[in-house]
């Protein structure tokens, strides 16, 4: 199963809480449970943090944005995290961010600090 989740922080873009939410679709397609996701963003914004990102895994592939995920990042404005499980001890090869405007798919600087 794809792993879904929503990552919250600061007005800087640092990340400071991971919220993992349930998938509801099949194995290889990620939806998050709507109730899970609006609980999340709620308590987000109760502890005074911005929601900065969705992530989601790609079970066996890359990192790249599938044309659904694509679709999907055009209605909710934020980074889009895509973590290919596949790709283990390759820290370049395992994840990446991607900002998604229309037709636009914008690659986003991570950094682990």
């Amino acid at each position: 199963m794809e792993a879904v989740g929503i990552l919250g922080g600061d007005a800087g873009g640092r990340v400071t809480v991971a919220i993992p939410l349930p998938n509801l679709a099949g194995p290889k397609a990620f939806l998050a449970d709507p109730l899970a996701q609006f609980q999340a963003e709620r308590t987000l914004k109760r502890a005074g943090l911005i929601f900065l990102a969705v992530y989601h895994s790609h079970p066996g592939g890359g990192t790249q944005l599938s044309a659904v995920d694509r679709a999907f990042a055009v209605h909710l404005p934020i980074v889009h995290i895509v973590i290919a499980l596949a790709r283990r001890h390759r820290p370049d090869k395992e994840m990446r961010a991607y900002a998604v405007n229309d037709d636009d798919v914008v690659e986003v600087e991570i950094r682990i600090e």
